[in-house]
């Protein structure tokens, strides 16, 4: 046995007590349930693996922990001799049929050797999906048309909502009826009055919150002080004003420390946001104290404007309507309960409810057999389960048994899934002797709660930067609630090697893109791009023993996800850069596109008057019939009237007309397979047509092949299992599957040295060398929802119907509805937060974070990571580290997209030759200017000062001003306001410090932006898919180094490319074409240098800013 930390030797030895184990991310919690498992059998030789229970949560962990049970059981017989060695045999040959397994497979063992007991058939099945989808809707539609045809109290639901609406509120509840049934028993009583007992209760919860949400508001404290310490002029009304503002807020103050929110207390609150602001009152000496005033009263409004001030008329109408819904709901799972009784299955709900009822009677013959049999029993991830399910297991515990519950509050994602994190922090707090709502009498012996917090899976920097960021967002404050995750440091177990920093922020401006789509291409451009550099620039990766470091390859880098819908841009950007990769997750198998057209040739196999699936099957990659061809197919003068494309597509092979030679194949491969269809199992069928049209050969060019590829096979295995079906049986059959949203998963690949692409859910439980988190913008509010249930506050209908301006959306939403919401809400946004904890503890040893210069300020993971990954002083320089807590480096670079080089010339130093020049050039790597030197500086040693003739300065010094002033321009294409030239102005060095030099410089500045917007560059820039400012690069002439970096470079939207110049130049309009070239042989030089380093072929232009024109360089003069 590998050596043991002090606290997890405190968890594995403890086996006297009943214990719960809050482990942290990568400390080791399966290796410590194992060596649980074992020390369990170690102390006490008369028991066997027949004695212990251990509960997973997926069918893989319950696999592994088998698995390793077995290998040290195995080293346990070899180590030892005699009866001793022979004992740990018998447990190797046991371990197959130990009870290792999820809360289901318990659950069924238990209610198959007790079937009286549960009150089920003893011969009961599992329902499949496909089974228990139809019944779900059929129970459906019987409760709906009972209720319509009664027309009773259910029917007043129909007559506001759709019956749509209905359905899918419904089939959530069929979906998750242990949940419901936990919420009408919190519930109880929903008469009017217990409601609004109800709501009162949960309105000063939500005022509680509102209270602390303002004092720990960022501006509250600093504001406050101000307000209090800077009196105005006695007897003034701005005096007047702040004296009211300083003592409501100093109520508020006060109030956040007490436990309950008094009406009196939250006066202070309503007060303080119906109070007139100050308006400009005491001028522009009070201007800061204005400030600090409405920096109080934003808070206030902040934190209130959610918060109902008591119930409205539409609550009444709410109330009938919830108790309807009940009614309604009870009535639809009776249907559900009855159907599944007259074909004798069961749901997995109904596993853990019978399990739970044959357990929970008195004198249970099940529970005793348990509670006498047991002597331990392990639960894993037990912060994934709900306070059924711990009951249920619990109750399996008699005197000589011990629990041992091990999971990381944390990690708690899955509540979408019904699990409930309350279950995890009141069973801590029972087991640890704090206020609960959980009984624990019944357990015997000695209770403790241990942590583990010991990571051995990332490097120090990474585990001391999640420390700094979590204890920040996951700090309760002075509202802490049992929904919530506690936060405890992570302790890293990993020799700090100082090589890089590991944690990287990308900082990007996605201003430069006109909508969301364009926004997640800009940022998976920017992904892929990173990947790149560091497989180019061999990133070190440690080998897990901590002895050497290797060079970074594709397979060390995993991309996670918050969404599905993330996938698709990535993927196209994976492609286009040709970065091996792998999909795990996403899109079901049965949306897959290959699936489809399998299914459309499979249903005009069974049929082939349907003209409409062999229409996608003649489309698609399988017989590769192009658009034109089918119009001229069923257009044709000589054909029938009406006829079914088969028979078109027969007549035209058979006559062997010119233009339809492509359908001669297509036809004699369906005829072919019209007969194997009617001999061959399906399957083979199936086999048949991959083999025979090369789908699966001509899907691996595609993007995302690989993965394409594999999942026809894998339908080809879902066919094996269903060969009594015919091929028509088999299509409906997926698409009923599809309808029901029954989940499949792509099939397996293998995932060596390819990019791994997958939702921080999937991730979950897995570890990776280099971690990308993208897309970290993306909002994390829950969808819209008109129905809301959870045993935390109970059941809500939004029955608003109106369509209302966005400053009165609620004034129509019940009061109820509301306060429910925002708990609701506060419950996902807590989620989101362990989500992203998920997301950051899973990398080994660099993370990367795409943060966007744009981030709002509503809730997503880029706002909660901005202040504490993006420096306040930070102004977007190339790279700056920082500290991130004790002892974490953070780099931070602003990041953009660089034109991609082609294959051949992606090394170092590549040696091309000019024919113009005749010159042997050396090119490094093109990087976009990044840092301070994009703003071009004179020497902070000159000086100027006017003359009697006023200001005359260096054109060189100017043309420095306005490239600056165009590189402000290309981040947002909005005039700048004046202070703006100003800045700009004064950035440029002691050299324009002078107020005359500012004042000339603005001037100049203001009609040089004015001609830009009347000219046609501004029409290009703005219209563009790319704009890269100063590409820079370095050859190697005859004379040595010299640097070259052309101002602009833009990719118009039809992908043509467009090379920019700014010129200063003073000329006569008339004398345009003589001045450009004097600059021809410099955009010469230049139009060659890029078509040689990327091969881009560019249009060159100089924009001549006194005139205000984008001049267009001949290309009969540049090929010269």
């Amino acid at each position: 046995m590998s050596q043991l930390t002090e606290q997890q030797r405190e968890a594995v030895y403890s086996i006297d007590k009943n214990v719960l184990v809050s482990a942290g991310a990568g400390s080791g919690k399966t290796h410590v349930l194992v060596e649980r498992y074992i020390e369990v059998l170690r102390s006490n030789p008369e028991l066997t693996v027949a004695d212990i229970v251990a509960v997973t949560f997926t069918k893989k962990a319950a696999s592994e922990m088998r698995t390793r049970l077995k290998a040290r059981f195995q080293a346990l017989k070899e180590e030892s001799q005699g009866e001793e060695s022979q004992r740990w045999l018998l447990c190797v040959a046991d371990i197959d049929g130990a009870r290792i397994g999820t809360i289901h497979s318990l659950c069924d063992s238990i209610l198959k050797s007790f079937p009286v007991e549960g009150g089920v058939d003893p011969k009961f099945e599992v329902l499949d999906d496909i089974e228990r989808a139809e019944l779900c809707e059929d129970s459906i539609n019987e409760a709906l048309r009972d209720a319509i045809s009664t027309r009773n109290v259910e029917h007043d639901l129909l007559d506001l909502f759709s019956i749509d609406e209905v359905k899918g509120w419904l089939l959530d509840i069929l979906g998750s009826s242990l949940q419901f049934g936990e919420v009408i028993n919190a519930m109880g009583d929903t008469s009017d009055e217990s409601m609004q007992e109800r709501f009162e209760k949960l309105l000063l919860w939500a005022r509680k919150r509102a209270v602390c949400q303002i004092v720990s508001d960022q501006n509250w404290s600093t504001a406050l002080a101000f307000v209090q310490e800077n009196p105005w002029g006695a007897g003034t009304d701005l005096e007047i004003i702040r004296q009211a503002y300083a003592a409501l807020a100093e109520g508020i103050d006060r109030a956040s420390l007490e436990p309950t929110i008094t009406e009196d207390m939250w006066s202070y609150v309503y007060s303080l946001h119906e109070h007139p602001s100050p308006g400009n009152k005491g001028g522009k000496d009070a201007m800061e104290l204005r400030h600090r005033m409405k920096d109080l009263k934003s808070a206030v409004e902040k934190a209130v404007k959610k918060v109902p001030s008591g119930l409205k008329e539409t609550d009444k109408e709410a109330f009938h309507l919830i108790r309807s819904f009940i009614s309604l709901a009870k009535r639809t799972v009776e249907i559900y309960e009855r159907k599944k009784k007259i074909v004798h299955k069961l749901d997995y709900d109904d596993l853990i409810r019978y399990t739970f009822d044959a357990l929970d009677q008195p004198g249970s013959p099940a529970r005793q057999h348990f509670n006498d049999s047991l002597r331990a029993i392990l639960v894993d991830e037990f912060q994934d389960t709900n306070a059924t399910q711990a009951r249920l297991v619990a109750s399996l515990a008699g005197e000589k048994t011990r629990l041992f519950l091990i999971g990381d509050d944390k990690q708690s994602i899955y509540k979408f899934q019904g699990a409930d994190v309350s279950n995890f922090n009141e069973w801590k707090n029972a087991l640890c002797g704090a206020p609960s709502s959980v009984a624990i009498d019944f357990l015997q012996g000695d209770k403790n709660v241990i942590p583990l917090n010991k990571s051995f899976r990332s490097h120090p920097d990474l585990v001391n930067g999640v420390n700094a960021i979590f204890a920040d967002l996951l700090d309760p404050g002075a509202d802490p609630q049992i929904y919530r995750a506690s936060f405890e440091s992570l302790d890293a177990h990993r020799e700090r090697v100082v090589d890089t920093e590991r944690t990287e922020v990308l900082f990007f401006d996605s201003s430069l893109t006109e909508n969301s789509e364009q926004k997640k291409g800009f940022e998976t451009e920017l992904i892929c791009q990173w990947i790149e550099e560091k497989v180019r620039l061999q990133m070190p990766i440690q080998l897990k023993d901590g002895s050497a470091s290797r060079p970074a390859k594709f397979g060390d880098f995993a991309i996670l996800v918050q969404k599905n819908d993330h996938f698709a841009p990535l993927e196209e950007a994976l492609t286009r850069h040709t970065i091996p990769f792998v999909t795990l997750g996403g899109k079901s198998f049965l949306m897959r596109q290959e699936v489809f057209d399998i299914e459309n040739l499979l249903r005009f196999l069974d049929n082939e008057f349907d003209s409409h699936s062999l229409l996608g099957a003649l489309r698609s990659p399988i017989f590769s019939i192009t658009d034109d061809i089918v119009h001229l197919l069923v257009t044709d003068a000589g054909n029938p009237k009406n006829p079914h494309l088969w028979q078109l597509l027969c007549k035209v092979s058979d006559e062997k007309r010119p233009g339809f030679e492509v359908c001669r194949q297509a036809v004699a491969h369906l005829r072919k397979l019209k007969e194997s269809a009617q001999l061959r199992p399906l399957g083979e069928l199936i086999r048949e047509i991959l083999t025979l049209t090369d789908y699966d050969t001509v899907l691996l060019s595609s993007k995302n092949g690989r993965q394409r590829s594999r999942n026809l096979w894998k339908l080809v295995q879902l066919a094996t299992a269903n060969e009594s079906l015919s091929p028509g049986e088999f299509a409906r059959r997926l698409s009923l599957m599809r309808e029901h949203r029954v989940k499949q998963a792509d099939a397996p690949l293998q995932t060596d040295d390819v990019v791994k692409l997958m939702t921080i859910h999937a991730s979950k439980g897995l570890e990776f060398p280099v971690v990308i988190l993208p897309f970290l913008s993306s909002k994390i509010d829950p969808r819209y929802k008109k129905l809301l249930f959870h045993k935390q506050y109970g059941i809500a209908l939004n029955t608003d119907r109106s369509v209302s301006s966005s400053r009165d959306k609620d004034q129509n939403t019940p009061s109820w509805f509301q306060l429910v919401k925002l708990v609701d809400n506060d419950m996902e946004a807590e989620e989101k937060k362990r989500l992203l904890y998920v997301a950051m503890t899973r990398p080994r040893d660099h993370l990367a974070l795409f943060i966007d210069a744009q981030t709002s300020r509503f809730n997503s993971f880029s706002t909660w990571l901005f202040d504490h990954m993006v420096p306040s002083d930070y102004a977007g320089e190339e790279r700056v580290t920082f500290d991130l807590g004790a002892a974490s480096k953070v780099a931070i670079r602003r990041y953009e997209p660089v034109p991609k080089l082609p294959a051949e010339v992606e090394s170092l130093a590549v040696i091309e030759e000019l024919d113009e020049a005749r010159k042997a050039l050396r090119l490094d790597l093109i990087e976009p200017i990044l840092d301070s030197e994009a703003v071009l500086r004179a020497p902070t040693s000159r000086r100027i000062t006017p003359g009697k003739q006023g200001v005359q300065l260096d054109a060189r010094l100017v043309g420095t001003y306005f490239h600056s002033l165009m590189e402000h321009m290309l981040v947002r294409l909005e005039k700048p306001q004046r202070w703006l030239f100003e800045e700009v102005a004064l950035s440029q060095g002691d050299w324009a410090s002078h107020p005359d030099v500012v004042a000339h410089l603005v001037r100049q500045g203001e009609r040089w932006i004015d001609k830009f917007y009347d000219s046609d560059l501004f029409l290009l820039m703005k219209n563009a898919r790319r704009r890269l400012h100063e590409i820079p690069y370095f050859s190697y002439v005859d004379e040595g180094l010299e640097d070259k970096r052309p101002d602009l470079l833009i990719e118009d939207k039809d992908g043509a490319w467009h090379l920019v110049d700014y010129k200063i130049d003073s000329f006569p309009i008339a004398e345009i074409d003589k001045q450009a070239s004097e600059h021809l042989p410099q955009m010469l030089g230049y139009v060659r240098d890029l078509r040689s380093i990327t091969g881009i072929n560019c249009t060159a232009h100089l924009f001549f800013a006194n005139h205000g024109v984008l001049h267009k360089l001949k290309s009969e003069v540049l090929s010269t």
